[in-house]
């Protein structure tokens, strides 16, 4: 899962700069981060997610997903 932080990170930083207009897409890329987010802080890869996220891709997730983001953050390692 390491070895791929770089490419996840790109990928969330993606959907939360092109959100879907449909709720029904938006509420899957929520749930999809929130299923990422979920699989990288059991992993203890908090802090290497966040480094590849980059400060746009954070600003991103913190205004697209909210609390679901900030829960992640508060949880670094």
């Amino acid at each position: 899962m390491k070895s791929h932080m770089g490419k996840l990170s790109c990928l969330v930083k993606e959907l939360v700069e092109n959100v879907p207009e449909k709720q029904v897409r938006r509420a899957k890329v929520r749930k999809f981060c929130g299923r990422v987010f979920k699989i990288v802080s059991s992993l203890r890869l908090t802090k290497s997610f966040l480094k590849g996220l980059g400060p746009d891709g954070q600003r991103g997730c913190e205004t697209a997903l909210g609390d679901l983001f900030l829960n992640l953050k508060n949880t670094k390692d």
